[in-house]
């Protein structure tokens, strides 16, 4: 998510470097269009509800949600001039081993 020019959080487009370098965290939840809802910056989102596996890096898709595949031209809609943003990997919960958490690492890896 994003702080737009209205102040409120937004999602961001991999396209626009502007809203990449406004990255201000990942939502903890799913948030409704203007509801208000907590965004991590670091540390783990805890008991995640996902198909991806352990060890997967987790990247913004060109939609805005969350991918584990690394964006690469004509991959999921990426095209030239696109920005790559990892955001983190899906690791074994620390209360209970059955459970995924997120640990984040926000990280602009460079533009396609």
């Amino acid at each position: 998510m994003r702080i737009n020019n209205l102040g409120d959080p937004d999602f961001v487009d991999p396209s626009i470097e502007d809203q990449i370098l406004a990255i201000a965290g990942i939502a903890q939840d799913s948030i409704p269009n203007g509801e208000q809802g907590i965004f991590v910056t670091s540390g783990r989102i805890k008991n995640l509800t996902t198909s991806l596996d352990f060890g997967d890096p987790v990247f913004l898709s060109k939609t805005g949600g969350l991918t584990n595949i690394r964006p690469s031209e004509g991959v999921g809609g990426f095209v030239a001039g696109d920005w790559i943003l990892m955001i983190g990997v899906i690791a074994r919960s620390e209360e209970n081993p059955t459970f995924k958490d997120m640990i984040i690492h926000l990280d602009i890896q460079g533009q396609l």
